[in-house]
């Protein structure tokens, strides 16, 4: 939800550009930024999320605990 928020803001600031002030145009690129890590975050989670699970149920296919002190 927050992502389009920040889909919505640059949309709105691209078309907004020319109205603008020279000093303000940083927001573009805090919107450009925010939807950046906001796409990624959509991305890497679940990527995360499916490996940590896969790590787990090896573990327990092995039989060990996965805390092993050397």
């Amino acid at each position: 939800m927050i992502t389009g928020g920040w889909a919505i803001a640059l949309i709105v600031l691209l078309i907004l550009h020319g109205q603008l002030a020279a000093a303000d145009r940083w927001w573009i690129w805090t919107a450009a930024a925010g939807l950046a890590i906001g796409l990624f975050g959509l991305v890497f989670v679940p990527w995360l999320k499916r490996s940590r699970t896969r790590a787990a149920e090896r573990r327990a296919a092995s039989g060990g605990s996965g805390n092993s002190v050397s």
